[in-house]
């Protein structure tokens, strides 16, 4: 069975910590947040919140990444959301490409 995703609507305006979050997605099953942005300096990140087996705490990581690996992932996402029809989903990640490459 696919794992079925929530994606958070996005601003482009920097939130309470300074970062710019372009895309954020959530599963239930199991408990997972992704979400890629650019932080307070400026750099392109990737935070992943997962649990460990048995834990109800979450777990992070994150990790500073390139533009191009935020581009391929956001190109990535694209696909998916295009051929499961969530066409407001897909302009949002259009607007965050856009924004990243003007950036």
């Amino acid at each position: 069975m696919e794992r079925k995703f929530v994606y958070n609507d996005i601003t482009l305006k920097p939130d309470e910590d300074n970062n710019i979050v372009l895309l954020s997605k959530k599963s239930i099953a199991p408990l997972e947040v992704f979400q890629y942005g650019i932080n307070s300096e400026g750099k392109y990140y990737l935070r992943w919140d997962y649990p460990l087996l048995g834990d109800y705490e979450l777990e992070t990581d994150y990790r500073e990444i390139t533009q191009e690996r935020i581009l391929e992932d956001l190109n990535n996402e694209l696909i998916i959301c295009e051929r499961n029809g969530e066409m407001s989903v897909v302009e949002n990640i259009m607007k965050a490409i856009h924004y990243i490459k003007n950036f």
